[in-house]
């Protein structure tokens, strides 16, 4: 739900179908893919930057956003993986705002 908020794609695009159908750019996908599959064969994967474009209502690209997010496997009771747990924490105002200081502190 929250992501949906975040990316602008409706959940019901969402569910049901890869990160990579819906997220915009090309460099970004191949590199949650990486995250994933690292997360699917036992590697965590902690403090991974995610940058995409949201989306505004009628589809368009809205906007740069940064996620922040952690990838590890999901285990059954025999310790076998099942699947991928994901939490991310959007640090995009964050990351806008060290960028501004950057270009501040470059000047001065």
């Amino acid at each position: 739900q929250k992501m949906s908020k975040i990316s602008g794609v409706p959940r019901h695009e969402v569910i049901g179908t890869r990160i990579r159908d819906w997220l915009f750019d090309a460099n970004e996908t191949q590199s949650i893919e990486f995250v994933l599959q690292d997360a699917l064969h036992g590697k965590e994967t902690a403090n991974f930057e995610l940058r995409f474009q949201s989306r505004d209502s009628s589809g368009r690209p809205a906007g740069g956003v940064v996620l922040l997010l952690s990838a590890t496997a999901r285990l059954d009771s025999t310790g076998a993986i099942t699947g991928v747990v994901s939490i991310g924490q959007d640090i995009t105002e964050h990351k806008s705002l060290e960028d501004r200081k950057m270009r501040f502190m470059a000047v001065v």
